[in-house]
């Protein structure tokens, strides 16, 4: 009894520290562009995009609640990833999508809420706004003036995240309030 004892209290410390510094290495970016540009690259090789060069450019980023968004360019590709931040205030990439085109609109859920995210090239800074339906809801995302943005608002319905905004359910808008969807979508 008395040697189950000293195990069990040997084995705890040892269990804790393995805990630990596997939490370390799971939520290791750190938030400088050279620790997110490090760490997507290995990402990368680590995932179905095995077979890119080692070119990651970084246009945009934007913390919203618990996640971080990071816009750029993956050897000429324009692409998105998803941190989340952990404890040690470090963050591990969830995931990646590649190849948006112009912009990409989805629902994203964080640990506060869900939302409405826009992020992609406003090439000509012609973007102003965009509305788009999710489930009988309408939204508007304002979108900044940069070539490169990440811009979101809350989403109050039951929308899941498997109702992302579809193609031709979202329009996208100048400031003059004249619908450019068509000549974004053919960009």
């Amino acid at each position: 009894m008395k040697k189950n004892r000293i195990l069990l209290i040997g084995l705890v410390p040892i269990v804790l520290i393995s805990l630990v510094v596997s939490y370390q290495f799971t939520y290791s970016v750190g938030v400088s562009n050279n620790n997110i540009t490090k760490g997507l690259i290995d990402f990368l090789k680590t995932s179905k995009y095995i077979h890119i060069g080692q070119s990651v450019k970084i246009q945009s980023q934007s913390n919203i609640d618990n996640r971080k968004y990071v816009l750029f360019y993956i050897d000429e590709k324009l692409a998105y990833a998803e941190l989340k931040r952990g404890l040690n205030s470090k963050y591990k990439i969830v995931s990646v999508t590649a190849d948006i085109n112009m912009l990409k609109c989805e629902i994203i859920k964080t640990n506060k809420s869900k939302y409405l995210f826009v992020i992609g090239k406003n090439a000509d800074l012609k973007i102003d706004y965009i509305k788009a339906k999710v489930g009988v809801d309408e939204y508007t995302v304002t979108i900044p003036k940069e070539l490169y943005f990440i811009s979101y608002c809350p989403v109050f319905s039951w929308a899941s995240l498997g109702e992302d905004p579809k193609t031709d359910t979202y329009k996208v808008f100048d400031n003059k309030n004249n619908d450019i969807t068509s000549q974004i979508r053919n960009n």
